[in-house]
């Protein structure tokens, strides 16, 4: 007896599913759709912890300030200002170029910054006063304690002013002698602000 062959019908593709289907979804997105809105969520996330350190963010804004003042003890301010200039920076690729390494080089200065204000605890409270929120909380704790028994404060503080040398040197992708004139162009942007 013959075989009926039946008619050749294509597979249907199945669409993935779960975190896949996501990954798919943003993979179709252009670059510079995926730029736009990571500067949105920048700008959103260092808004939101504007408002939060002021009590002007409802009870999510209660957490993101204690979580701040955790992380960056009495500096907690630095964290969404850091987020909206970075948003900004990303904002005017025609004025600032930005790669990953000056990237790097802002999040060592708020890491190093984090620690100035945590080298002159003593180590044997160093840690409570980081969960308090005070010095320069966790990430201050971080980077300050191991610093401090090991060389004590003042060995500390000076390995802590070189990193921070260095950080600004990288974020800049600059020399000593033309650090300076970075300084005073950082001071006509502040001074615009004020």
């Amino acid at each position: 007896m013959a075989q009926i062959s039946q008619p050749h019908r294509p597979r249907r593709r199945e669409e993935p599913q779960g975190p896949s289907a996501i990954v798919v979804w943003w993979a179709s997105i252009s670059p510079g759709t995926k730029k736009a809105v990571g500067i949105v969520f920048l700008f959103a996330l260092g808004l939101l912890g504007l408002l939060s350190i002021f009590e002007l963010a409802g009870s999510i804004g209660v957490w993101m300030d204690s979580m701040m003042g955790i992380l960056f003890g009495r500096i907690k301010l630095i964290f969404p200002l850091l987020l909206l200039l970075l948003a900004y920076v990303f904002l005017r690729p025609d004025k600032y170029s930005v790669k990953g390494i000056n990237t790097i080089g802002l999040i060592i200065v708020a890491v190093s910054f984090a620690a100035f204000w945590h080298i002159g605890i003593d180590p044997e409270t160093a840690w409570r006063t980081a969960l308090e929120g005070g010095g320069g909380g966790i990430v201050g704790f971080s980077f300050a304690y191991p610093l401090h028994v090991t060389l004590g404060f003042w060995g500390g503080l000076i390995i802590l002013v070189a990193i921070f040398v260095s950080a600004l040197l990288v974020i800049f992708n600059t020399s000593l002698s033309s650090l300076q004139g970075h300084v005073s162009a950082l001071k006509d942007i502040g001074g615009r602000f004020s």
